[in-house]
Parts: C-alpha cells; structure tokens; sequence
C-alpha cells in the first residue's frame, strides 16, 4: 500500500515543505518476529522501575513507624533508589558493550528483583536502604534498554508505535505507583510494594531472555575512562542529592520549609481521581503510534502543547471545596496533550543515531530526561513553599478580631467544638488550631493555582524552539531532526 507521507498525498500547514518523515536511521528494515511479545516484556521491565520511583513515598510513614526512623532518615529509602538509578543511566550503553545487551538487561532485572525480596525482608533501616540501592542500580538500565530494544525490534514504519507501548510505561506508571502503594500498605504492609516486583520480574527476565536478542550492530566496548566514570558518578550524585534535598534544607540554609496540601484525599483516592488522564494519555499514544507518521510531528507536538497549556489553566482554577469531578476533565485534557508531544519528541530525539550509537543515545536521552525532572520537581517544590508561605501571611494579617468574617468562623468553629463536649477555653484553643489548618490549606490551593499559570505559560513559550527542528536528507529517507 502507498504511502502518503512518501507521495506527498497531503500537504501539512506548517509549512511549503514536504512532511516530516520520522523514521529513526537505527530501526531494522523488518522488525523482529516477536515484536509484540518483546514490547510486552520490556514494557513490563520499565514499567516495574518507572512504579518502584514513586510507590514508596505512600508507605513511608509506616516505614518510620515499623522501622523506628525519622522523616529525614526514611526519605533516603526514597532518595537511594534515585541517586543509584541516576548514575547508572549514562553508563548503560557501555555496560552492555561489555557483557551483551541481552545479556546486561536480563541481569539488571534479577538485580532488581532480588533486591526487591531483600527489601521486602529488611528489618533495619539500613539494610532497606542499602537494597534499595541496589535496587537502583538494577533498575537505571531498564528504561534505557528497553527503549533501545524496542527501536531495533519494530520496522522504520512503526517507529512510533514502538514509543507509543515504550510510553504507556512512562506516563502510566507514576499513576498507578501512588494508588497501588497506598492499597497494598493499607491491606497487607509495606513489604509488599516490594514483593510485587517478583512476579513480575520473573515474568519479564524469561521472557526476555527467550524473544530478545543481541543487536547486530553491536561494538566492541571502547577503552574504560575509569577517571570519567568517577568523576560522573560523584558529579551525578551530588547534583541528584541536591536537588532531592535543597528544599528541605532552604538550599544554602537550615531551616525547615515545610508544605501542605489538603483537599482531603488518600493516596487511593488520588490515584482513581488521576487515572482517567492516564488512560487518555495511554489512547492518545496509541493513536499517535498508529497514525502519527501521517502527519508533521511538529504539528502533533504544538497541538500537544496547546492542550497541556489548557489542562493546566483549568487546574489552576480548583479551589479547596474542589472534589474528583472537578479534576476528571483537566486530566483527560492533559493525558492527550501529554500523549501527543511524547511519541514525536522521542522519535525525532533518536532518529538520526546510527544503530551503533542507539544504546548510548537512548542512555543519553533518558539521563537528560531524568536529571531535567529532578530539576523540575525542585523547582516546583522550592516554588511551590515559597508562595505558600506567602500567601498564608498575606492571608493571617485579614484574619483579626475587627474582621467580622474571621470573628464568626471562629464563633462557629468553637461551638463544633463545645458540642462535642470540650469546655470553653479548650473549645477556642481546639477553633483556633483549626482555623490555621484552613489557612494553610487555602494557602497551598493558592500555591499550586500558580503554580500550574506557570506551567501554562512555560510549555507555551517553549512552541518556538520546533522552529529549531527541520528536515534533513540520510541514508534511510527524510528524518525530523533537532539542529
């Protein structure tokens, strides 16, 4: 069957040009036979390291409790895993050079899984915290790899339904992390968010190790920087170290900034609410996988773009009295917009590496993408403190004895009180502790409303840079590339 993208049956409205081909240069002309089967069992390898990032933040208050530790010391059960994964991700396409691609992700995965039991079996602090850094250091190749084996398992053609199934991975798995964290802490106990690795680990590593094979294109490793190779991982390190801790520690200061956000929802309940948005986003990458080689990726990416922006100033509209149902819309919206920029910015991201060069350039690729989320999340954080704080002094100075709205909150509180038994002063003591709990929370809602004006405003004013992304002439046809 023709090829519109090839004859030129459409003309796209970017431009005068013909339309984009993206069609990465290391994609085998045929695929693998097994293609579907390979991509179920790399995405069940991604998806297990993608979930394991975020599943432990909604069982840590247990951990403090099961385990005697302090906040500050169980949250390096979280940071760990991070740091390990963080480093290991740059030096992913060297690894396997040494010992085989095939051979290097199915270890990383029983790596993985073994620390997962070991986890799940820990008594001490430090001993969940050393497995979890192992766990990491098993879990930094999954991602990488499994991109990389998806582009060499899928023809040119279906380059992009290949990131699409690497994408239902990505994006779903921080949705389904928190939600599935929360409902095995509260039904069975912490260790099993570690125990649910095993099946799903065993599963992946059998079938990984029948259907994968070693890259034909594979090279001889090139001679160890063992110099280099320090020097990123302390420098790796330090900066994912900071960035997990500077907003805890003020940055350059020691003083504790802490963050509230209360519109009364469990970690449950707060993954039911997000996961209409993942299951849009997972529709959106498929469609986008099937079809989005007909179209200008520059195009899918700006329309992507337009609806994030929109999602994003909807949920700057939620107050405190909001409920699921103001989410469900907001959500839907940004799982498209979210789908539509993933599948083409990661095509375009790896179309003109060699087949020689995909291990190292999606290891590459993976490490930016890792490192400009810790960024991210820092800067949210430090932000997102910071306003708060703000607005809750801003919000303090209206709430006085001359303020008839505050003097009758007050009143009211402190007659729930008193109905329930508590006497006069006890009562007032009991209104006015709750009155600064709504205070916060109406300052944090204020907080994020910002917060996501910000992030409108950010994934809009970065259109222009597609402008940077123009076609170019290979070996393998028309490709979309970054210059």
């Amino acid at each position: 069957m023709a090829d519109p993208a090839r004859d030129g049956a459409y003309s796209p409205a970017w431009s005068e040009s013909p339309p984009l081909r993206v069609l990465p240069a290391a994609a085998p002309a045929h695929g693998e036979p097994h293609k579907y089967l390979i991509a179920f069992a790399v995405v069940l390898a991604a998806l297990m390291q993608v979930i394991d990032s975020s599943i432990v933040n909604v069982a840590l208050p247990d951990m403090m409790g099961n385990l005697g530790a302090s906040l500050d010391e169980v949250a390096w059960v979280s940071t760990g895993y991070i740091l390990a994964s963080v480093i290991v991700i740059p030096l992913t396409g060297w690894l396997g050079s040494i010992f085989g691609r095939k051979r290097y992700f199915v270890a990383s995965i029983v790596l993985f899984t073994l620390a997962s039991l070991f986890c799940g079996a820990s008594h001490s602090l430090a001993a969940l915290v050393f497995w979890r850094i192992v766990q990491g250091i098993g879990g930094g190749a999954l991602m990488t790899v499994s991109q990389a084996v998806l582009f060499e398992a899928f023809p040119r053609e279906e380059a992009g339904m290949a990131m699409a199934l690497f994408g239902l991975g990505v994006m779903v798995g921080p949705t389904i992390g928190p939600t599935l964290g929360g409902w095995l802490t509260d039904n069975y106990g912490w260790p099993w968010i570690f125990y649910i690795n095993l099946p799903v680990g065993i599963l992946a590593a059998v079938m990984i190790g029948t259907y994968v094979h070693d890259s034909l294109h594979q090279q001889k490793p090139p001679t160890v920087d063992y110099i280099g190779i320090a020097l990123l991982a302390v420098s790796v390190g330090a900066i994912q170290y900071v960035l997990e801790h500077g907003q805890r520690d003020d940055w350059f200061d020691s003083s504790l900034i802490t963050s509230l956000t209360n519109l009364r929802m469990t970690a449950e309940q707060t993954g039911i609410v997000m996961l209409p948005g993942a299951i849009a986003t997972a529709l959106s990458m498929f469609v986008v996988g099937r079809l989005g080689r007909r179209f200008d990726p520059r195009l899918l990416i700006t329309a992507g773009a337009l609806i994030f922006a929109t999602a994003a100033w909807e949920l700057s509209r939620v107050t405190g009295e909001s409920g699921g149902s103001d989410f469900f819309w907001p959500l839907i919206l940004r799982g498209v917009g979210l789908g539509l920029m993933f599948v083409p910015l990661t095509t375009i991201t790896l179309a003109e590496l060699s087949p020689q060069d995909l291990p190292q350039g999606t290891g590459l690729y993976n490490f930016f993408r890792q490192l400009g989320g810790s960024f991210g999340i820092a800067a949210i954080a430090t932000l997102l403190a910071r306003y708060t704080t703000q607005i809750r002094a801003t919000l303090t100075e209206h709430v006085t004895t001359t303020d008839a709205l505050s003097v009758s909150r007050l009143e009211s509180l402190t007659r729930a009180m008193m109905a329930r038994g508590a006497d006069m002063w006890a009562a007032r003591r009991e209104a006015l502790t709750l009155l600064d709990r709504q205070l916060m929370a109406q300052a944090s809602v204020i907080a994020y409303s910002r917060i996501y004006v910000l992030s409108a405003l950010l994934i809009l004013s970065l259109i222009p840079l597609l402008l940077l992304v123009r076609q170019t002439k290979g070996a393998t046809g028309d490709h979309a590339v970054m210059e």
